[in-house]
């Protein structure tokens, strides 16, 4: 009997947990244990510490600061919703953009190496409904992912700054599935208006800097109607990927939005839109828009798209894409220093049933 109990006893002990709702409220005046909105966790840190795989963090309206010196560590199988007003039975009660949960780091934060409000490693997580604002890392201003499984959806990542790559996420080794989000308004390096990204100053400008809004390395990444809009890259010698950087990865992009980013270098600029190299890149029923490539002494080429497929699998192309308004500029007058608004020069690239239209390249 004594051997059947002990046996009963391991048993029930190695059982999983059962899977939570964790809630923060910065307004919680309860005994603050995330068990309801009333006695919700005030700080999005302290109910990280305590969920599991498979637990929700469920996040009112308000605005969070990251922690002390610190970024947000996500954690394996855990996901984060905002969007919530604080009264919410159900995720799908919620409404991001009416009650926006805002993440911002303190003020005088230093720059982060990797990730200035958000890292991922080695988990799989999800985001959903949050707003990341203003972050600064010398890789992923908002985000920095390395070998993980991560889900966007719902989710704007605004004004944030790099100073190497990936002004809004930095991801490397992972897969990146994004729906039905903003990635605006991000840089890697500065500009010189800072009324018009006033993240972006220009010093400790580098000599080569990569992905305004994402930069993504030996990634799989997956992008559905979305916006990646007004992000810049800025270098000295060369900068690329004004919206998207890809590199030795995966790309399918679909019923999204490229507008208005750019690329702007000294001597050589690509990829106003997306630079893609040795990357198989799909882009289907997407419009690119008021993107630009601008280069001082040399090239500037691809305001839409620069692609080098060398090395990749077969199978790159862009269908149903509209380009529009797109142009490439460079200060010296030859007309060979400026390479148009789709320029492939390696691989296969086929383009079908798109439309181009006043797409300049002086």
């Amino acid at each position: 009997m004594r051997l059947l109990t002990a046996v009963l006893l391991i048993t029930v002990s190695s059982l999983p947990s059962a899977a939570q709702i964790l809630y923060v409220n910065p307004d919680s005046e309860g005994p603050q244990n995330g068990s309801s909105w009333e006695n919700g966790y005030r700080r999005i840190e302290s109910a990280l510490a305590v969920a599991s795989d498979g637990d929700e963090i469920w996040i009112r309206e308000g605005v969070y600061r990251t922690p002390a010196d610190t970024h947000f560590v996500l954690k394996d199988g855990v996901a984060l919703y905002g969007g919530f007003s604080g009264t919410e039975t159900s995720r799908e009660e919620r409404d991001p953009d009416v009650y926006p949960s805002i993440i911002r780091p303190r003020a005088n934060e230093r720059i982060r190496q990797n990730g200035g409000l958000m890292f991922a490693s080695g988990i799989s997580a999800t985001i959903d409904g949050l707003y990341l604002l203003h972050g600064r890392a010398s890789r992923g201003g908002a985000i920095y992912v390395e070998s993980s499984d991560i889900i966007l959806s719902h989710v704007v990542i605004e004004d944030a700054v790099a100073l190497e790559a990936g002004g809004g996420l930095y991801v490397e080794g992972s897969v990146l599935k994004v729906s039905d989000s903003v990635v605006r308004g991000n840089c890697v390096g500065a500009f010189q208006n800072p009324s018009s990204l006033p993240g972006c100053r220009e010093n400790n400008i580098q000599n080569v800097s990569q992905g305004g809004g994402l930069y993504v390395y030996d990634t799989e990444i997956d992008i559905r109607r979305s916006r990646i809009e007004s992000n810049l890259v800025r270098a000295s010698l060369h900068s690329s990927g004004g919206g998207l950087f890809v590199l030795d990865s995966s790309a399918c992009i679909a019923e999204s939005t490229i507008k208005a980013n750019s690329v702007r270098s000294d001597d050589l600029s690509s990829g106003g839109g997306i630079h893609s190299q040795a990357s198989l890149l799909r882009v289907y029923s997407t419009t690119f828009e008021s993107n630009w490539a601008r280069a001082g002494y040399m090239i500037a080429r691809g305001s839409a798209v620069w692609f080098d497929g060398e090395g990749a699998p077969n199978g790159s192309l862009l269908v149903n894409v509209l380009a529009i308004g797109n142009w490439t500029f460079g200060f010296k007058p030859e007309p060979h220093l400026t390479r148009g608004v789709v320029e492939a020069v390696g691989g296969v690239l086929r383009v079908q049933q798109s439309t181009f239209v006043s797409n300049d390249a002086p």
